[in-house]
């Protein structure tokens, strides 16, 4: 079953990427009856021969159908910025422009002094009034903007005022897709913030809140402690805010080969829930035989590595190579939970297809996830199918 499912991911992902071609950047959605048309016309013509080939190789036809479900998502998905005012969007810039929002990624500081957020956009706001609109706008925020020097958390409610403008022509191809990687993340339009501009309505309230905070705690802490330049690559690599790297601080790590530790990723996650599976190994060999006679107790420590590495990843921000460390470790763990073998190339199509629905399917050509699984692919095809993604007796990766 899990190979179905794989197979399926797989087909959507390849979808994607051939729908992409297909429809420019920044398009509007296709009409939702232009594209479930083909689903559905494609499904009946393809069902008598499926039928007759499930038995046999079933794979074509799996995928087969997931490109065309690919194909569909990514056609009629909404493009970002799309409810926000035309003039946000012009590479120009609005000055006195307003918003109110609430804050889905908190703030991260910068080497500049400044720190940048990603805001949700509930209402927009200007010199002829407020109006509804919706969509992702990123903010620079100066060490000034906030009343009292705070920070601005995830789940806080925001008023801002400052200079709007568009995510930026397009670029060469050659040339590192700024334009892309801003379509990828769910940005419709930039917002700097003059001194002030920022108010914060409600504070943000639950977990989410309260790890943001922790992490934007830890983070000053640091800088306090080891100065702004020893704090950067501390801070990059344990929160993963880069922001406070500078291009030559960042070159000689390149130059090493060692800027996949700047990035949270599988090394991260996997190193916490290390941890704790090594400790859940430790006293299931003590108490061997109460655990033998409990399923429901070694069921529980299989799967208890997975949740400090959700938290580690809430603390991160869910970048989306974490996303895809974090579904690959759950389908691996959960795998050993019920004692099946579990392979790379089978949870791999299965996390992205997780990232697609979660996010968009834009993320698709993030720089980090394209990244990351290329290199988890490469693992996974260089250690073979049955390469575990657990340590252990049974394990080889």
């Amino acid at each position: 079953m899990q190979w179905f499912v794989g197979a399926l991911a797989a087909g959507v992902m390849l979808g994607i990427v051939v729908a992409d071609g297909a429809r420019p950047l920044g398009s509007p959605p296709w009409p939702a009856w232009i594209v479930v048309a083909p689903l559905v016309a494609a499904s009946l013509l393809a069902l008598p021969w499926a039928r007759r080939s499930a038995a046999r190789a079933p794979w074509p036809w799996l995928i087969g159908l997931g490109v065309v479900v690919g194909c569909a998502a990514h056609l009629s998905a909404p493009c970002p910025g799309a409810g926000l005012p035309v003039t946000w969007r012009q590479p120009d810039g609005v000055e006195g422009a307003a918003l109110l929002g609430t804050v889905v990624e908190g703030a991260r500081p910068r080497h500049d002094g400044q720190a940048v957020a990603v805001v949700s956009v509930e209402g927009c706001g200007g010199a002829e009034g407020w109006w509804r609109c919706e969509g992702l706008v990123r903010v620079t925020i100066g060490a000034k903007a906030v009343a009292g020097g705070a920070s601005l958390s995830r789940g806080d409610r925001v008023r801002l005022v400052g200079e709007a403008r568009g995510v930026g022509r397009p670029d060469a191809a050659y040339l590192f897709a700024s334009r892309r990687w801003m379509v990828s993340r769910g940005y419709g339009a930039l917002m700097r913030v003059k001194e002030g501009g920022v108010t914060v309505v409600t504070e943000g309230e639950g977990v989410a809140a309260g790890l943001d905070r922790l992490r934007q705690r830890r983070e000053r802490w640091a800088v306090e402690v080891l100065g702004r330049e020893r704090a950067a690559l501390v801070v990059a690599m344990v929160t993963g805010s880069r922001g406070l790297v500078t291009s030559a601080q960042r070159r000689p790590v390149d130059a090493a080969g060692l800027s996949h530790l700047l990035a949270i990723s599988g090394l991260h996650l996997v190193s916490m829930a290390w941890l704790v599976q090594k400790l859940g190994d430790g006293a299931r060999g003590r108490w061997r035989v109460w655990f033998h006679r409990r399923r429901w107790a070694r069921v529980a420590v299989a799967v208890a590595p997975l949740g400090p590495a959700l938290v580690y990843g809430a603390i991160a921000g869910w970048p989306v190579s974490a996303q895809r460390a974090a579904v690959m470790l759950g389908c691996g763990l959960t795998a050993k939970a019920m004692e099946r073998p579990s392979a790379l190339l089978v949870g791999l199509p299965v996390a992205g297809l997780a990232i697609v629905l979660g996010e968009s399917t834009h993320a698709l050509f993030d720089v980090g996830f394209a990244l990351s699984v290329t290199a988890v692919a490469a693992l996974a095809l260089e250690g073979g199918e049955e390469l575990e993604l657990w340590w252990g007796e049974e394990g080889r990766g």
